[in-house]
């Protein structure tokens, strides 16, 4: 198993529970409980969106808030998929015809770090923030072996201050360059 299918089945697993949650706050549950365990453990760098909705809905309590915290947790989901495939492309490979997880990656998923218990949702973000922060690394490393083939190729690099971040770079690169037969990203 590597780490872009424990990365998937995590990921899938937080998306279930912000839906659960997003439906449950509708009912009228404790906004609170679920903020304090969003801040703890979401895995992804963009919650920050979430908790800012969550804090507006919590001083308000108005239905507009409400909906603004329900399209929050939507955007999270829809971002969390963006990000890992701004890092690693398409993870179609490892999922089912409905865009879930395979069963195949799930068990294995199970055997490798579930075995004798189920993780705990602390563990489970922590163990994303983990992943996503080793993804990053692999990405930066990317990126300065796209900077170096650019120049040997005497293509011009963009100005770095054009594009606000490390991966955001290195995810134009991979795009613009894939089709060269001696393209880096390819490996």
């Amino acid at each position: 198993m590597n780490d872009l299918t424990t990365l998937l089945v995590l990921m899938q697993r937080e998306h279930q529970r912000l839906s659960r949650a997003s439906k449950l706050i509708d009912e009228g549950v404790d906004i609170q409980k679920y903020r304090s365990d969003w801040e703890a453990n979401l895995g992804f760098p963009h919650r920050k969106r979430v908790l800012e909705a969550c804090d507006a809905f919590i001083g308000s309590g108005d239905a507009t808030d409400l909906l603004n915290l329900q399209i929050a947790l939507e955007r999270y989901t829809s971002s969390s998929w963006f990000h890992l495939k701004e890092f690693v492309g398409s993870p179609n490979a490892y999922l089912d015809d409905w865009g879930s997880v395979s069963k195949a990656c799930k068990a294995e998923f199970k055997a490798k770090h579930e075995a004798n218990k189920r993780m705990s949702v602390a563990e489970r973000g922590a163990l994303i923030r983990e992943l996503l922060a080793k993804l990053k690394y692999s990405n930066e490393a990317r990126l300065k072996r796209h900077r170096a083939f650019l120049k040997a190729e005497g293509a011009v690099v963009p100005v770095p201050s054009i594009i606000d971040t490390e991966s955001a770079r290195a995810a134009v690169y991979c795009y613009q360059f894939t089709q060269h037969p001696n393209n880096p990203c390819s490996g």
